[in-house]
């Protein structure tokens, strides 16, 4: 994100990075290190979109109960188009809990590579998504954890 595009403000001992724009908490700066603002989205359904939407919020808890889901990457646009200055060699965190019965499957989408493709997210697991730019319209996503 350039750093124009974020206000800081000093509150209750910790300094906080917003959007300049909206407002919305990005980051906060406490003791010793940086705390990433993150919201969870729960996913009560067989598959899921993994949108940037979804990964800019940074926890998404999906509950598959019926079979085996599918977890479809969104376009590499969208995803690049969903964080303001970012570029090649930069990289997003998105938390992926899979609450459900089922194994979850890593799908892609325009533009996005998953560095192992047979990587799956088993019944009561989780996985760090990481999504690394890697050109101006192409992403790859590493899972870390599952």
């Amino acid at each position: 994100m350039a750093f124009s595009l974020i206000k800081s403000i000093w509150e209750s001992g910790v300094l906080r990075f917003r959007n300049k724009a909206t407002r919305t908490p990005i980051a906060t700066l406490g003791t010793l290190r940086l705390h990433p603002y993150l919201t969870v989205t729960n996913v009560d359904a067989q598959d899921n979109t993994l949108s940037a939407a979804q990964i800019a919020g940074g926890i998404v808890v999906h509950t598959s109960e019926t079979g085996g889901g599918t977890v479809t990457l969104d376009t590499a646009a969208n995803i690049i188009a969903a964080f303001p200055g970012i570029g090649t060699g930069d990289s997003v965190k998105c938390y992926y809990v899979n609450d459900g019965t089922e194994i979850l499957t890593l799908a892609t989408a325009t533009g996005t590579t998953i560095f192992d493709a047979g990587q799956t997210i088993a019944a009561n697991e989780a996985a760090i998504l990481v999504i690394l730019v890697t050109s101006s319209t192409t992403v790859t996503v590493y899972s870390i954890g599952a």
